[in-house]
């Protein structure tokens, strides 16, 4: 993690990341996918209107459909490309201190969650769907005694690996730190869904 990416976080500077996942590809495939759909829908509305023109009388001009067809076009692929880059924003980061979550649901809309390693008492994974077994994703949960009990980083890839290096960092970290089974009352116990 570069030093500005640190200080965006409020990472410390001795803070070593260990892990960092972004979310599955799959995600992507299903925004173009839509988009896909949305085009060929608009372009089979245009063909559609400009075969049945005379039929339905209107006497509109087909040069004009076309060009708000190819203006909404524009606009469908640019939501894409937006929806692509807010996408790819979103990340899970495992350092040796604590476990940071960016969540970013739009443009200009950015959650960072930092949980200290500490704090974390499960981590789950959790696998619905038959894509989900194919493509090897999942969400991650890690639940904690604190505020937020619940930290969630859905199409997590790989998710049982991810939860795995959660729980070697936190066991890491605790043996670091000192603590023991005593200090800590519950040690984080993996369980996964399938």
């Amino acid at each position: 993690m570069s030093h500005a990416k640190k200080h965006i976080l409020g990472a410390d500077k001795q803070e070593t990341v260990l892990h960092e996942f972004k979310q599955h590809t799959f995600g992507l495939v299903i925004i173009w996918s839509v988009v896909f759909v949305v085009l060929v829908g608009m372009l089979a509305a245009l063909y559609l209107f400009s075969a049945n023109q005379a039929t339905l009388g209107l006497d509109g001009n087909i040069l004009a459909s076309g060009l708000t067809t190819v203006i909404l076009s524009i606009i469908v692929l640019v939501l894409g490309m937006v929806a692509h880059y807010v996408f790819s924003k979103n990340e899970l980061i495992i350092t040796d201190q604590n476990v940071i979550e960016i969540t970013q649901t739009s443009l200009f809309n950015r959650k960072i969650s930092q949980l200290n390693l500490a704090k974390i008492q499960d981590v789950s994974v959790k696998q619905t769907g038959v894509a989900s077994h194919m493509l090897g994703y999942g969400t991650v949960s890690i639940e904690t005694a604190g505020e937020q009990t619940s930290y969630s980083f859905n199409l997590c890839p790989n998710a049982s690996v991810c939860a795995k290096h959660i729980i070697e960092a936190h066991e890491d970290y605790m043996r670091k730190n000192h603590h023991n089974s005593s200090d800590n009352k519950s040690q984080p116990i993996a369980t996964a869904a399938f």
